[in-house]
């Protein structure tokens, strides 16, 4: 006997149908995770070893695996790995109590050249993203030199690989026991914001240990965030708003519409209200969102809710129609039904 394509095999189960559309739409490959990583680690090495006291800005050694790749939950496509690449603070005043907004560095001119300066003395984070660009051209391995990207951050692009790295200089800022409180990076316009991906590292785990399946289940909503059908949130946005919808729920881990219902009126619920880092690092995350935008992924994500909510009711009885429901919310990827 031969085994069915899984073009013509029919769903048994809606799990079964979840798991084959997060494999084959959603999820990213795991071979393909593996040789990212790799080739994460491999930048990672040449990035340490980078520690030329005769340039400026100067690297500590110090780079730190970050954003949805390193949480876990990035989707297809594998477009870009993020890396937080430390640099020596000589020289430099480090504001760590000011809540939000943007800093400026006073910085001495003994140490760091008039070139990277303000009129004021102030380090211009626009000048230390080109010039760290410069200095990493020469890496091998990597497309021409690297650019920068929104004033934030470097984009290298390996020569073999469809992804690209998103290299961000930091700072970082230590309290009196010489402890890291948080990160100064490029705000894109010259001066410089609060951070601490660790944070944002610790309240996914958290989260995930708390509700089996939760990074799957944001990955989901993250797919859908990204369909035509209503204003697209950020990336980090949707992250932030399931780990508060979902991290104080009980789940059975087989329930994946019902899961996804509460997920989804949740997020019609929270993101009509502006939301505070998580962090408590800066202000509101998502505050380019429009009144009407926000109304308008509300609605999206209620009428997501009750397909749910009805597929999770009819699954049993007809799983057919519980199919039906499920692909009003996600599209045409996710599996038909299939006759025998």
């Amino acid at each position: 006997m031969t085994s069915s394509s899984p073009a013509t095999t029919r769903i048994l189960t809606l799990e079964g149908a979840f798991k084959r559309f997060a494999a084959t739409y959603v999820d990213l490959p795991s071979q393909q995770v593996q040789i990212a990583r790799s080739s994460r680690d491999f930048l990672i090495q040449a990035l340490s070893g980078m520690r030329d006291p005769g340039h400026v800005p100067r690297l500590t050694g110090s780079v730190y695996p970050f954003g949805s790749f390193a949480r876990r939950t990035k989707i297809q496509p594998l477009d870009d790995i993020d890396l937080l690449v430390e640099l020596r603070a000589d020289g430099l005043t480090l504001p760590w109590s000011i809540f939000g907004g943007s800093s400026r560095l006073q910085a001495d001119r003994s140490v760091w050249p008039a070139i990277f300066l303000t009129s004021d003395n102030h380090l211009n984070s626009t000048v230390v993203v080109n010039a760290l660009g410069r200095y990493l051209s020469h890496i091998p391995q990597y497309q021409a030199t690297p650019r920068a990207r929104n004033g934030q951050a470097l984009v290298l692009r390996p020569v073999r690989h469809p992804w690209s790295f998103d290299l961000v200089p930091a700072f970082a800022v230590k309290d009196r026991q010489g402890k890291t409180e948080h990160y100064l990076i490029p705000d894109g316009k010259a001066g410089w914001m609060k951070t601490d991906p660790r944070q944002d590292a610790l309240l996914t785990r958290q989260v995930s240990q708390k509700l089996k399946g939760q990074l799957a289940l944001t990955r989901l909503v993250k797919y859908w965030n990204r369909r035509p059908t209503q204003p697209r949130l950020g990336s980090y946005h949707v992250e932030a708003i399931m780990a508060e919808v979902l991290g104080g729920q009980v789940f059975q881990p087989d329930h994946t519409a019902e899961m996804l219902h509460y997920a989804f009126a949740g997020l019609a619920n929270r993101v009509t209200r502006p939301f505070p880092d998580p962090k408590r690092l800066g202000g509101p995350i998502d505050t380019s969102l429009t009144w009407q935008q926000r109304q308008s992924v509300s609605q999206a994500a209620m009428l997501a809710a009750k397909a749910l909510r009805a597929a999770a009711q009819t699954h049993t009885s007809s799983p057919q129609e519980a199919l039906i429901h499920i692909r009003r919310v996600f599209g045409a990827n996710f599996p038909a039904w299939q006759p025998r």
